[in-house]
């Protein structure tokens, strides 16, 4: 599972991909960064703190949407794709179980996940700090860290949607395009229901409120687990039984 997880890594990972993926996340950071700070700063008199800044970040565009969309297409591609292609049936040739490839994957699209958030993370920390200076202590920028791990974390359930479509769909645009919609549709339900975790994207919709409650955060992670844990199941067990030979 872990070598196979491994593998994902370099097939999916070349030096070129990770510097052009890297830039793109910086250079959006920055853009949305001179938006706030020349919209909300000057016109609307808002002031940011460091720890504001995160806060209204976490629910803003970049994180919201573009942060997502970012792992979803990672995530067609790595099932969709290598169905479509005939990737998986090599794989399977070689010796390699259907739990431990559908669990190397998983595995390799969740720790994408956390290295994306991160990269968001110090991108947005990086433009702050170009534009406002520093006026926080070390401590606001750990728990403002800890606030964009669970972020990470929260698109979790999206992802694994977007994999259990690709697994029934077997093609990388439809599942991409189908995982969006689902995600937009979601989103605009979070708006509704407000702060609630009913939806597989009420994680990412409520990211904010990971700043304050410690008990949020307790519910956060139990309905996380819940859904992270049932569509595991359905995944693994669709996987075993998908006709992957004809």
């Amino acid at each position: 599972m872990i070598k196979f997880m491994l593998i994902e890594f370099k097939k999916n990972c070349n030096l070129k991909q990770v510097i052009l993926y890297f830039f793109s996340i910086i250079l959006l950071c920055i853009l949305i960064t001179f938006i706030e700070n020349n919209m909300l700063s000057e016109k609307l008199g808002y002031k940011f703190n460091l720890m504001s800044f995160f806060e209204y970040n976490s629910t803003f565009l970049l994180c919201k949407l573009i942060f997502p969309i970012f792992t979803l297409y990672l995530s067609s591609l790595v099932f969709a794709a290598d169905y479509s292609e005939g990737t998986l049936k090599y794989f399977l040739f070689s010796g390699i179980t259907r739990i431990k490839l559908c669990l190397g994957k998983i595995i390799f699209l969740m720790i994408s996940s956390i290295i994306t958030i991160i990269i968001v993370f110090v991108g947005l920390g990086s433009t702050y700090l170009l534009f406002y200076g520093i006026d926080n202590s070390i401590n606001y920028i750990l728990k403002a860290f800890y606030s964009y791990m669970l972020l990470g974390i929260g698109c979790f359930p999206i992802i694994l949607i977007t994999v259990l479509m690709s697994i029934v769909f077997g093609q990388h645009i439809k599942t991409l395009f189908g995982s969006i919609g689902i995600l937009i549709f979601s989103l605009c339900v979070d708006s509704v229901l407000g702060d609630k975790f009913y939806t597989p994207t009420g994680f990412i919709s409520n990211a904010n409120l990971y700043f304050s409650e410690i008990s949020i955060c307790q519910t956060y992670i139990i309905m996380l687990g819940v859904y992270v844990i049932i569509l595991n199941i359905i995944i693994l067990t669709l996987f075993k039984l998908k006709d992957i030979w004809s």
